[in-house]
């Protein structure tokens, strides 16, 4: 019983003894709207024949484009 008088008049000493107030308290600017769509622009490199049943290559880039809403999955990328 006398231990949880005593932290009765611990609590009540230290909330009125506290110095933060509420206009003291610190609220943190809310975060930036997200942007409503998500573009991905990119480029990959292949390897061709220089002309059709050449044995020899060239490389060449290829770009890609891609839009989509936040929260859908990121499109698939592949050769044709």
């Amino acid at each position: 019983m006398r231990y949880r008088l005593n932290s009765l008049v611990m609590l009540l000493v230290g909330a009125l003894v506290s110095s933060v107030k509420g206009s003291e308290i610190a609220v943190p600017p809310p975060p930036p709207a997200p942007s409503d769509w998500i573009v991905t622009i990119g480029a990959d490199g292949r390897a061709v024949p220089r002309y059709m049943g050449s044995n020899a290559w060239a490389m060449v880039p290829v770009p890609y484009f891609d839009m989509r809403r936040p929260g859908s999955p990121e499109g698939f990328h592949a050769p044709p």
